[in-house]
């Protein structure tokens, strides 16, 4: 076995082998996991390890437990089968297991790569996530019903980041205490506006399906036959299908979804999710998550979150 270098990595082989009874002979820490850790272990299996210190933490673990009994589900039961992360079960036929301050789920390890963020999608990168979103929208939700959150249109994390504007955006380090304090009575507005929104839709009675809400080039990975595989199911909720097309609406070839929208409802989505990353943000800077290093990467984020809210109509 090679031995793992670091403690993480250390605490990965103890945890599969008490949770799993799975010896690993190599483990390797990944990049990502914005709530924790994640590691693949023999190129077999990927071990998700979120961290309770970590303020996304608590919403990722929320509906955790069912949303993993709807992968399962999935897997067994639709055309999603082999497309998507497949949780492994613990020794306890449990889907998680908990420790100290941490969470970890182990899933089946997909090869390959996410399709990431830097570039343009190919039309055949859209062709493949339009039909495997179509092929999402159209399941049955009637037999996993109880085990989805549904949406609500409460985005209540709006009052919340008025709140951190007013009383915390002079504490924030001076590397993000300008551009947040020059937008302040922008993000104020928009989010009253977010939550009007909200109300409005809310009365509209729309058809609800099963969406992932959280569809982008990090949650998506490419196999070596370029087949594309859907991950990170955290966010998964029964609402209007917009929650997952707005992703992909100002994106050339988003005539391959070939699903009607409302344009309200995606504008909504769109505004709702890039509020709600400003209001992350700030609380991982606020919670000192990030380091020193990391702030130029965490300020492009946030400039290029700005300038989209600002365009937003």
């Amino acid at each position: 076995m090679t031995a793992p270098v670091t403690p993480n990595e250390q605490l990965a082989v103890r945890d599969l082998m008490t949770y799993y009874s799975y010896e690993a002979s190599s483990v390797r820490k990944l990049t990502g996991g914005t709530a924790g850790f994640i590691f693949c272990a023999d190129d077999q299996y990927l071990l998700k390890v979120y961290d309770d210190r970590i303020s996304v933490t608590e919403r990722c673990l929320q509906d955790l437990p069912s949303q993993l009994a709807v992968l399962e589900y999935l897997q067994e039961h639709t055309p999603l089968r082999n497309r998507i992360c497949v949780p492994v079960r613990t020794v306890q036929n449990k889907f998680l297991y908990t420790h100290e301050n941490v969470t970890g789920v182990l899933f089946r390890y997909i090869p390959g790569n996410a399709i990431g963020y830097a570039r343009d999608y190919t039309l055949e990168e859209i062709s493949q996530v339009a039909a495997l979103s179509k092929a999402l929208h159209e399941i049955d939700p009637a037999p996993i019903a109880r085990l989805c959150p549904r949406e609500n249109f409460q985005p209540d994390f709006c009052e919340r980041l008025r709140q951190l504007l007013a009383q915390q955006a002079d504490c924030l380090p001076w590397y993000f205490r300008e551009p947040i304090l020059d937008a302040r009575a922008m993000l104020v507005m928009k989010s009253i506006v977010c939550q009007e929104t909200a109300r409005h839709l809310k009365n509209r009675n729309l058809p609800f399906v099963l969406c992932h809400t959280d569809l982008h080039g990090g949650n998506l990975i490419a196999d070596p036959q370029g087949r594309l595989h859907i991950i990170d199911w955290e966010n998964l909720l029964l609402a209007p299908r917009e929650a997952d097309l707005f992703a992909f609406s100002k994106k050339k070839g988003f005539s391959l979804f070939q699903e009607p929208t409302d344009p309200l409802v995606l504008s909504y989505y769109h505004l709702r999710r890039d509020l709600e990353d400003i209001w992350e943000f700030l609380c991982s800077i606020l919670n000192q998550e990030y380091t020193a290093e990391e702030y130029p990467v965490i300020l492009g984020h946030i400039t290029r979150i700005l300038a989209q809210i600002r365009e937003h109509q």
